[in-house]
Formats: C-alpha cells, sequence, structure tokens
C-alpha cells in the first residue's frame, strides 16, 4: 500500500538553504551528491507540538536494532556497529501503522509542498538515539533508505550532538549537526549513516521516504 500525495497547506516561514554539491570526475563523467539543507522547516509552534507529543510519557517508543550491512561496511575509514534504537514507525510498504499518523502527515504534505517534492510515500518513521560513546571512533551502520530512485526528508525534532554522515564511496563528504527545526532533503538512494549523541541525551529525528514515481 502506498499513498500519493496532494497540496496541503499549513503556512511558512522564510527559509534559509544550504546546498553541498560533491563532484567527482570519473571514466569522462560528472558525477555529483547534492545535500540540501533547510532551516526553519516549520512555524515554531508546530515544531514545539512535534516535540512535545514525541517526549510525552503516553507516547510510544519501540526497541529495535539496527544492524551493520554485511559486506557494504567493510569498506570505510572506520568500522561500523550495529547498535540499538528506539523507533515509532508511522508509514510503511503495509500502510499505516501508527495512530499518529494524520498528525505527521500533514507535515510531510506540507513540505512536499513546499519544496516541491512529489512522489509516493514509501516510509515514514520517528527515531530516538540515546547516548554511546562508540560513535565518538566508529560509524553506524551505513545505509541506503531504499534501492529505488527516492528522496529522503530527515527533519531534526531537536538541537543535539549526533551528526548525520554522507559517504561517497568509502569518503566521508558531508556531516550534518541536528539542529531543531532544521531538514536535510537529498536524492537517493545515498550512502549515509546516523550517530549517537555523546554530550546531549537524546537526539530525535523524523524520517520520510518519497518514491520519485
Amino acid at each position: 500500500m502506498f499513498l500519493n500525495f496532494f497540496s496541503y497547506q499549513l503556512g511558512g516561514l522564510e527559509d534559509c538553504e544550504v546546498i553541498y554539491i560533491h563532484v567527482e570526475w570519473s571514466q569522462g563523467t560528472i558525477e555529483y551528491s547534492m545535500i540540501r539543507l533547510f532551516d526553519n522547516v516549520l512555524e515554531i509552534a508546530e515544531a514545539n507540538k512535534i516535540h512535545e507529543t514525541i517526549t510525552s510519557n503516553d507516547f510510544p517508543w519501540f526497541i529495535s536494532k539496527e544492524e551493520k550491512v554485511s559486506g557494504l561496511n567493510k569498506f570505510y575509514t572506520k568500522p561500523c556497529f550495529s547498535h540499538h534504537q528506539f523507533t515509532h514507525v508511522l508509514y510503511n510498504e503495509d500502510g499505516i501503522r501508527s495512530d499518529y499518523f494524520p498528525m505527521f502527515e500533514k507535515y510531510i504534505k506540507f513540505i512536499c509542498e513546499k519544496y516541491n517534492i512529489s512522489g509516493t510515500l514509501y516510509r515514514s518513521k520517528l527515531n530516538c538515539q540515546y547516548q554511546d560513546g562508540r560513535s565518538l571512533h566508529n560509524y553506524n551502520p551505513v545505509h541506503i533508505d531504499c534501492d529505488e530512485p527516492h528522496t529522503s526528508i530527515l527533519y531534526y525534532i531537536n538541537e543535539s550532538d549526533g551528526d548525520t554522515i554522507y559517504f561517497k564511496g568509502e569518503k566521508e563528504i558531508q556531516r550534518v549537526r541536528p539542529q531543531k527545526n532544521c531538514m536535510v532533503i537529498v536524492d537517493g538512494p545515498q550512502d549515509h549513516c546516523s550517530s549517537n549523541p555523546i554530550t546531549t541525551e537524546l537526539r530525535y529525528v523524523f524520517n520520510t521516504v518519497i518514491l520519485n514515481k
């Protein structure tokens, strides 16, 4: 089951866009990776509402394990390690998975409209990561969000340490530090990984994948 998007308006603020472009020349062709960072994505009241909702005692979180990918993670300059995190799946290939989906669906529709993203919803979930000192000297599992062409939307719910790291081949090409109400949009597939916080107690993100079809 997939969900197609239509226009939805919440209203918004002026945002600042920073574009990181990594360019490589390979066998006569230019390959590039574009990572777009946006500030002030939602009105501050909406950003606070998301934070208050997911940090309330009534909000359900579920423990899950993020496994390192066999064969893929051995090429990076630091070893990857499997780790546990808390997740809340809003939507996946089986359809709506959470009673909270209607609340977050309006933010997905607003972001897609505001930033000209079109396609079909593939997955949407919330992640909560806790402190883990292994992130100082290791990578969390490097992965792609989907094999098919897609747009990955990563919205930061709180300010924290724990960079999102993007790769080209085995090399880091960009790190993005979580800032509240900021968002990264990347055309996928794109190798990347999260990092657990070291000084911040918890790192919250809202991750959505839109298939380009």
